[in-house]
C-alpha cells in the first residue's frame, strides 16, 4: 500500500508490560489527518482464476498460510460454510514460521530454517512457482506483508 514509516510493536503490549514499560489509562491526543494509501499492488495477488489454472500445473505449488488449524478445518473463524484447505496446498502456518512462542518476530536465520524444515517436510518446491493463498481476510495479510520487507 505504500507505507513509507511503519512501526511493529515486537511482542505485543505483553512484552512491553513485562519490561515494565511505561503504560497510561489516558486517551492520546491524536490531531485528525488525511491519509491516502497506494492502490494494492494486483501483481501479487492470486484470485480464483489464477488458483484453479496453478492447480492443473504441476510446477505450480499452492501455500496455505493460515494457521494450522484453519488448514486442517478444525478451527473456523470466519464461519465458512466450507472448511479445510484446498487440496494439494501445502501448510505454511504463517505464525510458527515467523513469530517465536513469546510472540516476537523470528530472527532471519531462524525464519529461513523454518521455512527450510517445512518445505524439505512437504516436498520439494525447486522447479515449481509457489503462490500462497490466504483464504481468511484478517491481520495475517498484514503481517505477512510486513514480513517480507524486514
Amino acid at each position: 500500500f505504500g507505507h513509507k514509516k511503519i512501526s511493529y510493536l515486537n511482542g505485543g503490549l505483553t512484552k512491553w508490560i513485562k519490561e515494565n514499560r511505561v503504560t497510561t489509562k489516558e486517551a492520546a491526543n491524536v490531531k485528525p489527518t488525511t491519509y491516502k494509501a497506494e492502490s494494492p499492488n494486483e501483481a501479487i495477488r492470486a484470485d480464483a482464476d489464477y488458483v484453479l489454472k496453478g492447480l492443473k500445473n504441476p510446477k505450480v505449488a499452492i501455500v496455505d498460510v493460515r494457521g494450522t488449524e484453519e488448514y486442517t478445518g478444525k478451527k473456523n473463524k470466519e464461519e465458512n460454510k466450507r472448511v479445510g484447505h484446498i487440496p494439494g496446498a501445502v501448510d505454511l502456518d504463517s505464525y510458527e514460521t515467523n513469530f517465536n512462542k513469546d510472540g516476537t518476530l523470528k530472527s532471519r536465520y531462524d525464519k529461513i530454517y523454518s521455512l527450510t524444515h517445512i518445505v524439505m517436510k512437504s516436498g520439494n518446491f525447486s522447479e515449481k512457482k509457489v503462490t500462497s493463498i490466504l483464504i481468511s481476510i484478517e491481520i495475517i495479510f498484514c503481517i505477512l506483508a510486513f514480513i517480507i520487507f524486514l
